[in-house]
């Protein structure tokens, strides 16, 4: 199949021009209305058959699967370094409160 076929093939109707700007250092396009996305994430691929953009809604279900997946794949050295990363020492000091705070409130001693 040559390239115009394939093209054809995947071309919409309803295609429409829209506009590219910068937003950051990242480019970004706009999205008509009409084609807005019910979701807060989306999958972005680049499919080389038809060297077309590949934008798809995912799913909070979808998200938390890949994010299982992801930690089911760590390496125990990446497990390890985590635990050190984020682990942290809580402050073992009793809570005393302030005087004025028990003034306040008739708790004096």
């Amino acid at each position: 199949m040559s390239k115009k076929v394939i093209q054809e093939l995947f071309s919409n109707e309803e295609a429409i021009s829209t506009r590219l700007f910068m937003n950051g250092g990242s480019q970004a396009v706009r999205i008509p209305a009409k084609w807005r996305f019910d979701s807060d994430y989306v999958e972005v691929n680049w499919d080389e058959v038809s060297e077309s953009l590949v934008i798809r809604a995912l799913s909070k279900e979808e998200l938390k699967a890949a994010f299982i997946a992801q930690v089911k794949a760590l390496t125990p050295e990446e497990k390890e370094q985590i635990r050190k990363d984020f682990s942290f020492v809580r402050d073992q000091t009793p809570w005393t409160p302030n005087p004025k705070f028990a003034e306040g409130l008739g708790t004096e001693n």
